[in-house]
């Protein structure tokens, strides 16, 4: 159940070296829906997602997904080298991603996903901004 969770971790590590290598914009769209549809039929079955919840995560990801995807190649096609600009646009969506799918989860459903690994993912990217204040 982790591995479904975790590899919407790695998906923002495929993405950036995807952009940094500069394939197709068709192939990377191409990675980032089929990783879409392999989570999502992950969680259809593991959260017992009912058909409109279905439809509403799928929207979800793809929406916040091909954001971060173009955020990040706007930082490349910028020639911005601060890895920590990257991080913050992909702590940036995975928040806005939560945020979104607590709205369609049930509580059952939204700690089951937790459990899964964002829960650890949140709390990263929760340390990594506390980190970054107390350093400014």
């Amino acid at each position: 159940m982790k591995k479904i969770f975790i590899s919407l971790i790695l998906v923002c590590s495929l993405i950036f070296p995807a952009v940094a290598q500069e394939p197709s914009k068709e192939e990377n769209d191409k990675k980032v829906m089929e990783y879409i549809e392999k989570t999502i039929t992950g969680w259809e079955h593991q959260l017992e997602l009912e058909d409109w919840q279905v439809f509403f995560v799928d929207s979800i990801m793809t929406h916040d997904l091909f954001a971060l995807q173009d955020e990040l190649a706007s930082l490349q096609q910028n020639k911005i080298t601060n890895t920590d600009l990257y991080q913050d646009v992909q702590d940036k969506w995975g928040d806005q991603m939560d945020k979104a799918l607590r709205k369609v989860f049930n509580d059952k459903q939204w700690e089951k996903y937790q459990k899964n690994g964002a829960r650890k993912a949140a709390q990263n990217r929760q340390k990594r901004r506390d980190k970054k204040q107390k350093s400014n």
